[in-house]
């Protein structure tokens, strides 16, 4: 007899057992066949419902051959393989199982192709006294992986998919030398991949909503990946983008240079759905052109002394001054959603060239890039745009979802679903909330720098979001916050009124050097030419404090009148 080898972790038993193939009764051509076995074996009781496969489960010889009350001889069939039926299995989905422990897939050593994917956390729960019940926040079962190490272990995995694990902050794929395909998806404590640089046969790399937008590519020669005739396929998360060309600046001349000649091989992306795979898409030259003009914006609105405070703050103000809600393309989405064949191109059931340009309109609506170029977007757009500016500033954010209600005692909200989007920000190592869409147009901020308990008030938070600490004591109070923001818009005015002299400045020195000449020409005194240059610069120093003063006024009275409200 075979040796027999016990797989300890039942999860990982129950995965494996059903990849082996079975030898299955070679009279079960029907589906009457199967049921006729069930009733003769007297397992109907044992099977909840009729189903073929799970028929086909319960059906083996080997097992049902025995009395069901060996209950021992059940964990014996169940978790002891032989070498050959581990050997047989090259392919691994732990998927909603609650697995804690995988280092006994260290076993398959013919293991190819693994996908480790967490229930999605960013669903909602049942309120119970006004608190989140955790435990019916998820839809599907989380693992509750601690240790990814024994990866590296896997040294002929080829194809490697991690989603939604919250306790991969790293991950080093160094022995993985024969992996070819890499993706990493919305694992939001991910800073680190390792070892990227030793993968000589790599094909395929996704990266989407990992970490907070510092992730790190360890000793990753990202230039040197551009010309790699192999990798054929790398996307990568817009948030990426900013660290990306600060360590290698040549980095879009690169790309620009190889793509010229080849296949386009790297697409940046942004908002990718973990539950259809849609996401926004966009180029290398789509991104430069954007990173441009949110260089420009950041060097207008921030001085080199501001704080992390007054950096959100001044960030917040330009998107809520500048960016406006795009209903119409909001109208336009929810008609869309009317047309029953647009719908089925959703699902992946029509691949109609027309309704792709329109889903990529749509999706447009939420992106970063709608929101920094054409100054309009919805919710999550204001979001990421916000999210990406901070990147750039060097300051921790994540964009997330949330209802647009405040919690109601024994309100279930499993079914209503996320609507919104606001952000999160790191400010003095702690974590405060944000919502520059409510906040548009406004000049007293509503939801800026809030708690979490303070935010809660109008809006329901995930229950991952329950695992963030709340803040206890606020470092500014809402007075200093106010304060802030007003020195804001006073730093705002004096660069305008510095602009406008600048430009001033320019047009008159032209002016002078024309009436200079006509000074030669018509032999007027030069004393009389600068008299009347002192005369045009007060009569306009006049003016421009006069507009100063009164803009000072207006804000002020706003601000009283909005409190009255």
């Amino acid at each position: 007899m075979d040796k027999k080898i016990r797989i300890e972790n039942k999860k990982i038993a129950d995965i494996l057992r059903r990849k082996v193939q079975y030898k299955v009764k070679e009279d079960f051509e029907e589906e009457s066949d199967i049921e006729d076995f069930a009733e003769e074996s007297d397992i109907e009781d044992f099977i909840e419902e009729s189903d073929i496969n799970e028929l086909k489960w319960y059906s083996q010889k080997d097992f049902w051959g025995r009395n069901l009350d060996d209950i021992g001889y059940y964990d014996e069939w169940y978790q002891d393989f032989t070498q050959e039926e581990l050997d047989s299995i090259t392919e691994v989905s732990i998927c909603y199982t609650n697995v804690g422990d995988i280092k006994e897939l260290e076993k398959l050593k013919n293991l190819k192709k693994l996908s480790i994917i967490s229930g999605n956390s960013n669903l909602y729960a049942k309120i119970e006294n006004g608190e989140i019940d955790e435990e019916s926040a998820y839809y599907r079962e989380k693992n509750n992986i601690d240790d990814f190490k024994m990866l590296g272990k896997l040294k002929n995995i080829e194809e490697l998919r991690i989603e939604s694990e919250e306790n991969l902050s790293k991950l080093d794929v160094t022995n993985m030398k024969n992996l070819k395909k890499l993706e990493l998806i919305n694992n939001i404590n991910l800073k680190e991949v390792i070892g990227l640089k030793e993968v000589e046969n790599l094909e395929k790399i996704l990266m989407s909503r990992n970490g907070t937008g510092i992730l790190e590519l360890k000793e990753f020669d990202i230039m040197s990946a551009v010309e790699n005739k192999i990798l054929k396929e790398v996307v990568l998360d817009v948030d990426m983008f900013p660290n990306l060309i600060k360590e290698f600046p040549q980095l879009v001349e690169k790309i620009e240079q190889y793509e010229k000649n080849n296949e386009r091989v790297y697409t940046w992306i942004e908002n990718k759905s973990i539950y259809n795979g849609w996401a926004n898409k966009f180029s290398t030259r789509n991104l430069k052109e954007m990173d441009i003009r949110v260089e420009e914006i950041l060097q207008n609105i921030i001085k080199p002394e501001y704080t992390e405070i007054e950096k959100t703050l001044a960030i917040y103000n330009y998107i809520t001054d500048n960016v406006a809600y795009d209903y119409k393309m909001l109208e336009f989405d929810q008609e869309m959603q009317k047309d029953e064949k647009y719908c089925l191109f959703l699902e992946g059931s029509s691949n109609k060239s027309s309704y792709s340009i329109i889903n990529k309109r749509i999706l447009g609506k939420q992106s970063a890039f709608n929101a920094i170029m054409k100054g309009k977007a919805v919710c999550q757009g204001y979001a990421q745009m916000m999210h990406y500016m901070l990147t750039k500033e060097n300051i921790e954010s994540r964009e997330i979802g949330c209802i647009a209600d405040p919690i109601i005692e024994e309100q279930e909200l499993e079914d209503k679903g996320m609507d919104h989007s606001v952000i999160r920000v790191k400010t003095d190592d702690e974590w405060y909330y944000y919502d520059p869409t409510w906040d548009t147009g406004k000049t007293k901020y509503e939801y800026a720098y809030k708690t979490k308990d303070e935010f809660y008030k109008k809006h329901t938070l995930s229950a991952q979001e329950e695992k963030i600490q709340s803040v206890k004591q606020k470092k500014y109070n809402d007075k200093e916050l106010e304060n802030k923001i007003n020195k804001l818009h006073c730093d705002k005015n004096d660069k305008i009124i510095k602009k406008q002299k600048e430009k001033e400045n320019t047009l008159y020195t032209r002016l002078f050097k024309g009436l200079k000449g006509l000074y030669n020409k018509f032999c007027i005194r030069k004393e009389e030419l600068e008299n009347v240059k002192e005369e045009l610069f007060d009569r306009e120093e006049i003016i421009r404090e006069n507009i100063y003063e009164k803009d000072k006024e207006v804000f002020n009275n706003e601000e009283i009148n909005f409190d009255e409200r």
